[in-house]
């Protein structure tokens, strides 16, 4: 008994030693994400530590902040799943499983997902479970939409599910009718086997003693489907051929080629249809869904055709939790947002959520700022074709708040900044025309022509506003600025010319024109001989060079010549003279 009690003890001692590291693990794993949510790995790595534990409910809490971060690979989802199902007790508890299956399909489109959440619902109906036919055939029929057009075995799985009770059906009874259509839209998707399937439907039709044939629309359908399938079977086969990505979600050039260029040909085909385009891209997301080069083709391709309903943002929602660093994303999220009736509340938490986290760049943060000014001045009202509306002073600072905040953050990275033009742009069409604070629009200009004195525009909208103002002084000195900054730029040095010419014609006396007329023809002809000089030079390295590469060609041909002659020259003797071998002896 004493030896019993020893050896508990070392087993206790040895669990205490093992348990241990992974509760410091845990503890470790959570102050990380608690620091930044966003660490994909750093989830993983916790999920996989309280799996070894067994402890089912901090496992789901874990898996729910995951899920509430990131969009779940099939195969985590899938494993979520199936832990869950380890657990249920009572077939009534099963049902609780449904909606993680949904939700595991509308992160990636899964063949696996959608077949076994099919296979789960006829499994609770056999069981007993508060769940109806219909329901079940409600789940094949999204099935089939989701992945019908390429996984033959969901159309075997349905047609399977209707025929449970063929013996007891009759050619005009409503299962008989209902089977019929599920085999007609089987014989029209573009899928392997399909002869044999209408054999298989041709002799469901003799079970019911009809001597049935396809009608001309059905044979026309049959036709065109098998038709389909040649075409598109070469691409499959690439697909199939492709090495699958290393990393999931970050696929390789060939196959993002591949993708692309499939899903351009179903685009063309006149056989296609919307929703098989679609079908392709939530394949092609289901492989690269870490490559933005898809989401931009999807997105533009459904902007382009499905604009004004809710996919879009939809699509868009699932594009910035894959890509979430990326700006251009953020923005157009926002405005599908807008689009859709989102509320301004709803889209502010939008933007600064996207604004929180990493973003690629200063210039992804600057033009997030600035669509968060568009987001309030077209909720405000402000800057229409019609009269403005009456705004407090701390609705306009709300706008003016975000464009510091976006000038903040450029000045920060001033150097690697293209945003700038647009920034100042904005602000200042924002204080003069929007709102009539021409004071602080002056301000922004200054700033505009400051940070981007080599554009053309950018004097151009100041010199405009100037002179819509009536200061056609302020015009002339910034006239005179921008022929200095501009003198290096043939298009931008005629362009500041030809308007500085027009203005004083215009607007000056005879002695102002005959001044700037000059003044810009001094600078056009210096701008001339700069050019012709560079020119020259330019004429003269490429003489040089043309001279260096031939002297180096004629170095190489000598060399090449000098060691065959000296292949063909005879070997020197080496024997002694005569005299020489008599003086040795």
């Amino acid at each position: 008994m004493e030896l019993d009690q020893n050896d508990d003890d070392e087993t206790a001692m040895k669990i205490d030693a093992e348990v241990a590291p992974i509760s410091d693990q845990l503890s470790e794993l959570a102050s990380k994400l608690q620091e930044n949510p966003n660490n994909y790995d750093v989830h993983c790595a916790l999920i996989r530590l309280l799996r070894q534990q067994g402890n089912i409910g901090p496992l789901r809490e874990a898996r729910e902040r995951m899920a509430e971060m990131f969009p779940l690979p099939p195969e985590v989802w899938l494993e979520w799943i199936s832990d869950e199902k380890s657990v249920v007790k009572v077939t009534d508890d099963a049902m609780k499983l449904l909606p993680l299956f949904h939700r595991a399909s509308k992160d990636y489109l899964s063949e696996t997902v959608w077949l076994e959440l099919a296979h789960f619902a006829r499994e609770l109906l056999v069981r007993g479970a508060p769940i109806t036919v219909d329901e079940v055939r409600e789940i094949f029929d999204e099935s089939t939409q989701a992945i019908g057009s390429f996984v033959p075995q969901i159309w075997n799985e349905f047609i399977k599910f209707e025929t449970r009770s063929i013996e007891e059906l009759d050619s005009d009874s409503i299962q008989a009718k209902r089977i019929r259509r599920l085999y007609h839209r089987r014989l029209s998707s573009p899928l392997p086997e399909s002869e044999k399937i209408l054999e298989e439907y041709l002799d469901f039709e003799k079970s019911l003693k009809n001597s049935y044939v396809l009608t001309k629309a059905q044979q026309a359908a049959f036709d065109k489907a098998t038709n389909d399938y040649e075409n598109r079977s070469s691409w499959e086969q690439k697909l199939a051929n492709c090495k699958p990505p290393e990393f999931p979600g970050l696929a390789s050039e060939d196959l993002l080629f591949i993708w692309d260029q499939y899903i351009r040909l179903e685009m063309k085909s006149k056989s296609s249809t919307p929703s098989r385009v679609r079908t392709l891209f939530e394949r092609a997301v289901s492989q690269c869904f870490l490559s933005p080069q898809i989401w931009y083709s999807y997105i533009s391709y459904i902007e382009t055709n499905l604009l004004r309903t809710s996919v879009p943002a939809t699509v868009y929602s699932r594009a910035v939790r894959n890509i979430s660093y990326d700006g251009t994303l953020w923005c157009g999220y926002l405005r599908a947002l807008e689009r859709g009736g989102a509320t301004v509340d709803q889209l502010l938490k939008t933007c600064d959520r996207a604004l929180s986290g990493a973003l690629n760049g200063v210039d992804a943060y600057v033009e997030l700022f600035l669509c968060k000014c568009d987001i309030l001045r077209r909720a405000l009202g402000l800057g229409g074709s019609t009269s403005p509306n009456v705004c407090s002073e701390d609705e306009l600072q709300s706008i003016r708040k975000i464009f510091i905040g976006a000038e903040s953050v450029a000045l920060t990275q001033i150097d690697s900044c293209g945003k700038l033009y647009d920034l100042y742009s904005y602000w200042a069409d924002f204080e003069g025309r929007c709102v009539g604070n021409f004071d602080n629009a002056r301000r922004a200009y200054e700033a505009l022509v400051k940070h981007c004195s080599q554009k053309l525009n950018a004097w151009k909208e100041f010199i405009s506003f100037e002179r819509s103002h009536g200061t056609l002084n302020n015009c002339r000195s910034l006239f005179k600025k921008a022929l200095h900054f501009l003198a290096n730029d043939p298009f931008s040095l005629k362009e500041i010319s030809d308007s500085w010419i027009r203005f004083e014609r215009q607007s000056g006396t005879l002695q102002s024109f005959d001044e700037v007329y000059f003044a810009c023809e001094k600078r056009r002809e210096q701008l001339q001989a700069r050019l012709v000089e560079a020119q020259q030079r330019q004429q003269q390295q490429n003489v040089h060079a043309q001279e260096h590469r031939r002297a180096e060609q004629d170095e190489k041909a000598n060399q090449k010549k000098r060691k065959s002659m000296e292949k063909r020259s005879p070997k020197k003797s080496h024997k002694p003279y005569k005299s020489q071998v008599q003086g040795f002896q």
